[in-house]
This record gives structure tokens, C-alpha cells and sequence, in this order.
């Protein structure tokens, strides 16, 4: 009986366990419910920021931006632009979960 009742303890234990790393992965933000978190595709946010620039300023650049960025709102990273022999940051933003963005150069 006393070793059941252990097993039983241990289970309710382990359950209560999953379900609070659970509880936090969610408030944190970090599960979206699928076993891999979305990755943003960091080439279209340099592409982006290579058309601003290109529009805005009339300069050809070179933008480049770090790889494996999760796709969630807040995620806030930084690009490199190159505009001739000048380099300038570019502090990026994530808007929403779907891959929207803003930047600025910093």
C-alpha cells in the first residue's frame, strides 16, 4: 500500500513539474505550440533594408543579418549595412509574430 501510494506521489509530482515548464514557456513566449520555434527569414529583412536604402537614399548597399532569429514580437536584433566603404548598424525590430519588422540605423 505505502509503495503504491509513493508511485502515486511521484506521478501527481512529475505532472505538476511538466505543466509549470510548461505555464512559463508560454508566458515567456518561447513555445508556439509546435515542437521548433519559427524562424524569421533574416534575407528578406536584409533585402528590405537594401530597397529602403536604395529608395530613400538612392545608394546601392550591402546588408547582411545574423541566422536563426525565433519569429516572435519583441525580437530585437542587429544588421550590418554596408554603403560603399562606410558600415552602419541597423537595429531591427519585430513587430508581430509574423514576420513584420522595423529598423532604423543606429
Amino acid at each position: 500500500m505505502r509503495a503504491n501510494r509513493r508511485a502515486i506521489e511521484l506521478v501527481v509530482a512529475f505532472a505538476c513539474g511538466a505543466a509549470l515548464v510548461v505555464v512559463i514557456a508560454l508566458i515567456a513566449g518561447l513555445w508556439n505550440g509546435e515542437s521548433t520555434p519559427v524562424i524569421l527569414n533574416t534575407d528578406r529583412v536584409a533585402h528590405s533594408i537594401e530597397s529602403s536604402i536604395r529608395s530613400q537614399r538612392h545608394l546601392a548597399s550591402s546588408v547582411t543579418c545574423p541566422v536563426d532569429i525565433v519569429q516572435r514580437q519583441g525580437v530585437v536584433f542587429n544588421c550590418q549595412a554596408a554603403v560603399g566603404t562606410h558600415e552602419f548598424s541597423v537595429l531591427v525590430t519585430e513587430v508581430d509574430s509574423a514576420g513584420h519588422v522595423v529598423y532604423v540605423v543606429t
